[in-house]
């Protein structure tokens, strides 16, 4: 955190030094002090900025999960549909749209809610969703050994849908 913050010559320095992120001097002079704001790491997580154009300091850390942190970063697009902001990634997850999908719609001038609510070209909302898979649905389509198109077909979802379920990218709880 001081490297990539006070060192220019740190691989990091540019996303964070070089945008003007500091380390706040309680911190930045005393491990005890950083210790007796933020206590032990929980497992599993690391630290996080809030407010990633911000210091760190008291305010502005916590300890976050490696998904949470994919939630807070800079470069993400967040889109605000029927009141709820998400990242596009999780609008994709929500959707079983890919993400290029999305964006390709947003870029082409498609509304959000067009968007959002479209299924992929070439199906049918009233038959294709993916809502419509049971557990047991979703361990044969991993367990099968049928191209994604031909599963696609078969349980009557989308290509996407079925490629999501098999690089685990929904479904993830099974």
């Amino acid at each position: 955190m001081r490297q990539r913050c006070h060192y220019p010559g740190d691989i990091a320095y540019k996303n964070y030094g070089g945008r003007g992120i500091k380390v706040c001097s309680r911190w930045m002079n005393s491990f005890e002090s950083f210790y007796e704001d933020m206590g032990d790491r929980p497992e599993g997580t690391s630290l996080e900025r809030i407010d990633n154009d911000a210091d760190y300091s008291p305010e502005n850390c916590k300890w976050a999960t490696t998904p949470e942190q994919g939630t807070n970063q800079r470069t993400n697009r967040l889109i605000t549909h029927n009141g709820e902001t998400l990242t596009m990634m999780q609008w994709s997850r929500r959707t079983g749209l890919s993400k290029h999908v999305i964006g390709r719609r947003l870029k082409a001038g498609w509304s959000v809610a067009k968007t959002l609510d479209t299924p992929p070209h070439g199906t049918r909302a009233d038959n294709r969703s993916a809502a419509k898979l049971t557990d047991a649905d979703v361990l044969a389509i991993r367990a099968s050994d049928k191209k994604a198109s031909e599963l696609a077909r078969e349980y009557g979802v989308t290509y996407d849908n079925i490629y999501a379920i098999l690089k685990r990218r929904s479904w993830r709880h099974i």
